[in-house]
């Protein structure tokens, strides 16, 4: 993640949809005992974070099977 650069201009289009596995992926980078190990409360929010994205992408695959259904 040190490698990103969050301020200035983009010189490409970021869509919604795609933030939350480019959050994923960086996430993934990095053991939870390494996080822990660092700083225990921030290993917590990491630990909420994973939950949060699994939580997100299985309501999305939900939404989406529905309106396939209905279709």
């Amino acid at each position: 993640m040190h490698k990103y650069n969050y301020s200035g201009h983009k010189p490409y289009n970021v869509n919604q949809y795609k933030k939350l596995n480019f959050v994923e992926k960086y996430m993934k980078e990095t053991s939870m005992e390494e996080i822990n190990s660092y700083n225990q409360s921030l290993g917590l929010i990491v630990k909420w974070m994973h939950l949060a994205i699994e939580t997100r992408k299985k309501d999305i695959l939900h939404r989406l099977s529905l309106s396939r259904h209905k279709r």
